[in-house]
């Protein structure tokens, strides 16, 4: 099949609309993007405000990261090259400052951490099971 609706087709032209519309329903508004914005607050933002903020904290982050979002999308031909003139850059550089910062003051010795109860056994699986629900198998 050429795509989404041709899978759903035999089936009839409803459900392959449906099916369709669906898939790109989860995939894009109801699980990626609000997961996204949530987990971008709560690494990024949240540790910094205090407990009573954290209600509208994330109301205007989100509000703000989707706005930020739809302009740098608006464009579909400059996608690309927009997220690889901004984001690459500062995602390179961040990443060396995560080695050299994870090497120069290591937060213990890994000899002597105790392996946690749910990777004692099965870690493959476990590790594959986290792994899908953080989006990361997609």
């Amino acid at each position: 099949s050429n795509g989404v609706y041709q899978i759903g087709l035999p089936v009839g032209k409803v459900f392959a609309l449906l099916f369709m519309t669906l898939i790109q329903l989860t995939m894009g508004p109801l699980f990626a993007a609000p997961r996204n914005a949530t987990v971008a607050y709560t690494v990024g933002v949240a540790p910094l405000l205090p407990k009573q903020f954290q209600g509208s904290g994330l109301i205007v982050f989100t509000a703000i990261f989707f706005v930020i979002v739809f302009v740098i999308a608006y464009n579909e031909s400059d996608i690309l090259s927009s997220l690889g003139k901004i984001l690459n850059p500062i995602f390179l550089v961040l990443l060396f400052l995560v080695f050299v910062i994870a090497f120069a003051r290591p937060l213990g010795n890994l000899g002597t951490v105790p392996v946690s109860k749910a990777y004692a056994q099965g870690t493959i699986v476990k590790g594959f099971l986290e792994g899908y629900n953080t989006m990361d198998a997609l």
